[in-house]
């Protein structure tokens, strides 16, 4: 019996982004904002409450992994916005 080649299912297909998936995302970002919890962390942020900016965005997002690659893409927009 041949084994039919297995397609990645669950969360390895979900963590391949393309390119115009994205792009979307970002034009979405740029029309909406920032939801009311990135808000809070931007502000904690500013605060210099790292920690508990990291605490809140795990009680939001779920776990500990997605809190710290949301708090580093505000750190750059905080960064970025300063330097403007």
């Amino acid at each position: 019996m041949v084994r039919k080649h297995e397609t990645k299912k669950g969360i390895h297909q979900f963590s391949v982004s393309s390119l115009r998936r994205n792009n979307i995302k970002k034009i979405i970002q740029n029309i909406s904002g920032f939801s009311d919890y990135e808000k809070n962390i931007i502000s904690l942020i500013r605060l210099g409450k790292d920690k508990k900016a990291l605490k809140f965005g795990k009680k939001r997002l779920g776990n500990m992994k997605r809190a710290k690659k949301k708090k580093e893409l505000l750190n750059l927009f905080i960064r970025s916005k300063n330097e403007i």
